[in-house]
């Protein structure tokens, strides 16, 4: 029978988070700069604690042949901790957008102020839509002794993108003097991600008996597949010179006539254009190659991370140019929003191909056997 234990509790303790930040507006002296880092920090170890308490720590057994099924342990609490920190995002979603008020106000003020923009208030959505469920997929498995792998590297690379993203985009851009303690607060995230990601990529991937990545040679599929993955390199390359300001005639005419977002100047828009440039391009480098080999079963994983990075950006920055907060002049123009929509989406769509045709081969190659 499914263990929901773990599920219940971390769903029920995250429901807390609505009395927490009431209490705490009810205390001006922990909304000061100075004292919200260290009473954030305090708040997320007490819940910590009370995890730890009301989920005892438990050992996968050594027997075990798969090194992705785990017990309760850092992973575990990090889920359950992170799934509090999330009803927090959408409460502080919430009354950015104006549906409650009271809560986490005054965090705009002396925490990051960032989160009051159109790209920071769908980072905060995306924590809630997409983060939280991870948290709560990952804590399953792992009571009920499943496989977490591709959990883990989805999440662990949303999570990255987005602290990356909107905190060099803060300090780069109109935000940078206005950054203060609160800021510290994304630490756990960062380390986190990066340590769970790399643990779990390091490992080696399970296979039941019979099942292995395989594939005798490359067909029209892995082509069209491959061509797509080119024609976003180079729509990476063009829409980077834009970022970047760059004198060539299509950057020029890319940034000023399709996305002039990209030249806003809290950089939100710049640099995730730049991430995707140079992560992204990478990534798509690796995965066309991998298209052409007979037993790359790293491509696994290698799908995951370039679609959990794309599907991301793509979100966060196509629907911020179209936000009310966004100025007129840096929103996408009119005669250009079918076009703008159709090649931001492709990049996803390939990504999401890419993956999916990585596991049918897996799938495939267990109906040959």
């Amino acid at each position: 029978m499914p263990n929901f234990s773990g599920v219940i509790t971390a769903s029920l303790l995250s429901l807390t988070a609505w009395p927490v930040l009431k209490l705490v507006t009810r205390y001006p002296d922990l909304t000061k700069p100075a004292v919200l880092a260290p009473a954030g920090f305090i708040t997320l170890l007490t819940v910590a604690y009370l995890l730890k308490w009301c989920l005892p720590t438990s050992k996968e057994s050594k027997t075990n042949e798969n090194e992705n099924i785990i017990g309760r342990g850092i992973l575990y609490y990090t889920c359950c901790l992170f799934s509090f920190s999330s009803v927090v995002d959408l409460i502080f979603y919430l009354e950015v957008m104006g549906f409650v008020k009271g809560y986490i106000g005054f965090y705009l003020e002396t925490g990051e102020r960032y989160f009051n923009t159109s790209y920071g208030t769908l980072a905060l959505l995306w924590d809630f839509i997409v983060h939280f469920p991870l948290y709560i997929a990952i804590i399953y498995c792992i009571d009920n002794k499943k496989d977490c792998r591709n959990l883990v590297i989805y999440w662990g690379c949303t999570m990255m993108t987005s602290v990356f993203t909107l905190l060099i985009a803060a300090m780069s851009g109109s935000y940078g003097t206005e950054m203060h303690s609160g800021s510290w607060l994304n630490i756990p995230y960062v380390t986190s991600s990066i340590y769970f990601l790399l643990k779990f990529l390091t490992q080696p991937r399970y296979f039941p008996k019979y099942k292995t990545y395989c594939k005798d040679k490359p067909n029209l599929i892995d082509v069209f597949l491959a061509l797509g993955l080119a024609v976003g390199l180079i729509f990476n390359f063009v829409r980077g010179l834009s970022s970047l300001n760059s004198p060539f005639p299509l950057a020029q005419l890319y940034a000023l006539e399709y996305e002039p977002y990209i030249l806003h100047p809290t950089n939100f828009g710049k640099v995730w254009i730049l991430f995707m440039l140079f992560v992204g391009s990478f990534l798509k480098i690796v995965l066309i190659f991998g298209l052409f080999q007979s037993n790359a079963s790293w491509m696994l994983d290698w799908s995951i991370i370039f679609t959990a990075i794309t599907v991301y950006g793509t979100y966060v920055h196509l629907i911020a140019q179209f936000c009310p907060g966004v100025e007129k002049m840096y929103q996408v123009p009119d005669d250009q929003t079918t076009f703008v929509i159709v090649v931001n989406l492709f990049l996803p769509v390939v990504a999401l191909a890419v993956m999916v045709r990585t596991f049918l081969l897996v799938t495939e190659h267990k109906k040959i056997k």
